[in-house]
């Protein structure tokens, strides 16, 4: 069994609208499940995480004037006691994850996000986004984007 997926450890919204001003987005967290083992010594793949601070499926994201820092998101882990057998999962946007939408973001700042999962002998899961993943369109003006990671 895939591990659950991990998402929005701030805001989750679906087919909405999501509006942020003046607003702080600070130390949340999104961890995708850890995966269930199948036969001897097997495991399935981790969950993925998508946006430990925001995450906007099919919605409309606008931030303004605001602040995002210290969010991490990180791909869930295979089954525990196994080796290496399975893949871990994939992590999207440290601070903000949106897809099939549209984000404007004006004057704010990311620092320190993160976007983590780690890799195994067979495959390497991937990370992207250290601030944010973006699958659709996206503005961003007057803001600092600074000490953002990906690891993978």
């Amino acid at each position: 069994m895939i591990g659950g997926q991990g998402s929005g450890g701030a805001v989750y919204s679906r087919r909405g609208m999501v509006l942020l001003a003046n607003t702080t987005v600070v130390s949340n967290t999104a961890t995708g499940g850890v995966s269930g083992a199948y036969g001897l010594n097997q495991s399935y793949k981790g969950g993925d995480s998508r946006g430990a601070g925001i995450c906007a499926e099919d919605s409309s994201l606008i931030a303004i004037d605001s602040a995002f820092s210290g969010n991490v998101a990180v791909g869930g882990s295979q089954a525990p006691f196994f080796v290496f057998t399975g893949w871990f999962g994939s992590a999207r946007g440290g601070a903000i994850c949106f897809t099939n939408g549209s984000t404007t973001i004006t004057r704010c700042a990311f620092t320190t996000n993160s976007a983590l999962t780690y890799p195994t002998r067979t495959a390497s899961s991937d990370a992207a986004g250290g601030a944010i993943y973006s699958h659709g369109p996206l503005t961003v003006s007057e803001s600092s984007l600074v000490g953002n990671v990906v690891s993978s």
